[in-house]
C-alpha cells in the first residue's frame, strides 16, 4: 500500500490484551463511529475492513510478494509497515489507531492503497457518505 502518509497519529492506545477481547460487533461499532467522524461511507468502510482482515486485529497479510516473503501488512486494516515506516507494528495491531489511521487516509483520498477498495471502486463505490 502506498499513498498519503501523514505524521504519526497520537491516540490513546488500546492495549493488545483489550484488543483481543473486542468482539467483531465491538470492532464494527468502533469502525462505524470513526467513519462517521470522518464523513465516510460507513458501509464501504466496513466492507473493505471485512475484506482485508475479516475483523482479525492480529492478522498478517497472507499475500506472498515476488521475493517469496509474506507482505508486511498487519492488523485490522492491513497497514503495510514497509510502505508506512512511521507506523509501528504495535500501532497497526491497535484497532483504534488502525481504524483512525485508515479513516485519515481515506479522507486524504488514499483509499486506493487498500486492494479491496480498488476492487470495490471498480463497482462504482465512492468514499463519501451517500
Amino acid at each position: 500500500m502506498v499513498g498519503p502518509n501523514p505524521a504519526v497519529l497520537t491516540l490513546p492506545p488500546t492495549p493488545i490484551a483489550e484488543a483481543a477481547e473486542l468482539s467483531t460487533s465491538d470492532l464494527k461499532q468502533m469502525a462505524t463511529e470513526i467513519a462517521k467522524e470522518h464523513s465516510l461511507n460507513t458501509d464501504h468502510f466496513l466492507k473493505v475492513i471485512s475484506c482485508e482482515s475479516n475483523w482479525d486485529t492480529q492478522i498478517q497479510s497472507a499475500y506472498i510478494t515476488k521475493d517469496g516473503t509474506r507482505e508486511n501488512s498487519w492488523g485490522l486494516v492491513q497497514i503495510n509497515l514497509s510502505a508506512h515506516p512511521n507506523v509501528t507494528k504495535e500501532q497497526a495491531l491497535n484497532p483504534r489507531f488502525a481504524l483512525t489511521w485508515m479513516a485519515e487516509q481515506w479522507s486524504l483520498d488514499g483509499a486506493s492503497m487498500w486492494s479491496c477498495w480498488t476492487i470495490l471502486q471498480a463497482r462504482g463505490w465512492s468514499l463519501s457518505t451517500p
